[in-house]
């Protein structure tokens, strides 16, 4: 491998480990709230909400797939003014899902191709899955600007997330 190609290597691993720190640290802080928005939706007491979120919430019990539906009903019960100012969180929550999964699974593309022409600020992912008995590769190219918009929906969620925690302190269900 040319000089060239091994300074680009180095320069798209570190970029690629930024993004992923960057992004997966946001996320978790995010998927914290969904615990708190939970389990303050299904119980009142404290002491409840908290075993709720650390004994059953926080563990692999429940998947974030299944988080993101019961997130999901809640919202559908939220105030209509609410629901009409955030009418797409349940599909930006599912986007960015894809994303954490790509940053938290998926391997760096590291081929001549994409090495030969590295733009100091793209980073391509790929995942290999067997459909049908035939291998097939799947890319996603990541840029900066796809990249710090992303990690801003990140941040719009949990400002949702925390004014739907603020009406649930005020509702006594």
């Amino acid at each position: 491998m040319p000089k060239e190609n091994d300074d680009a290597h180095d320069a798209m691993s570190d970029l690629a480990i930024q993004m992923r720190g960057i992004f997966i640290h946001h996320f978790a802080l995010i998927e914290d709230l969904f615990h708190v928005v939970i389990t303050k939706y299904f119980c009142s007491d404290k002491t409840k909400q908290f075993e709720l979120s650390h004994r059953v919430m926080a563990t692999k019990m429940i998947s974030f797939e299944n988080k993101q539906a019961i997130l999901g009903f809640i919202f559908t019960k939220a105030p209509k003014d609410f629901k009409d100012k955030y009418p797409d969180v349940m599909k930006r929550i599912a986007n960015l899902q894809i994303l954490r999964n790509t940053f938290a699974h998926w391997t760096i593309n590291h081929g001549s191709e994409i090495l030969d022409n590295y733009d100091g600020k793209t980073v391509e992912f790929i995942e290999f899955k067997t459909e049908r008995q035939e291998a097939k590769m799947h890319r996603i190219k990541i840029d900066f600007p796809n990249f710090y918009q992303a990690v801003e929906d990140i941040k719009y969620v949990g400002v949702i997330l925390l004014e739907w925690d603020k009406i649930l302190d005020g509702d006594t269900h």
